[in-house]
């Protein structure tokens, strides 16, 4: 789910923001899942992860250089 989620806004040339709930993502095979989105996210170029505060500090100038 996570990685078709990833290939179509990579593909648009948007950003993907996962929350990581503990009562969600705490178990065996979603972990797993998550492990396996990042392998993948990060085989391809200009990919990146980041803490919600890094992401912030990316997409303030680009949102304000859009008048947004």
């Amino acid at each position: 789910m996570w990685k078709s989620e990833f290939d179509t806004l990579y593909a648009e040339g948007r950003m993907m923001m996962v929350g990581m709930h503990p009562q969600l993502i705490g178990q065996p095979s979603r972990l797993k899942a998550l492990e396996a989105l990042i392998e993948h996210a990060l085989s391809h170029p200009n990919v990146w992860i980041g803490r919600c505060d890094e992401i912030v500090d990316d997409m303030r100038p680009k949102l304000k250089a859009a008048g947004l």
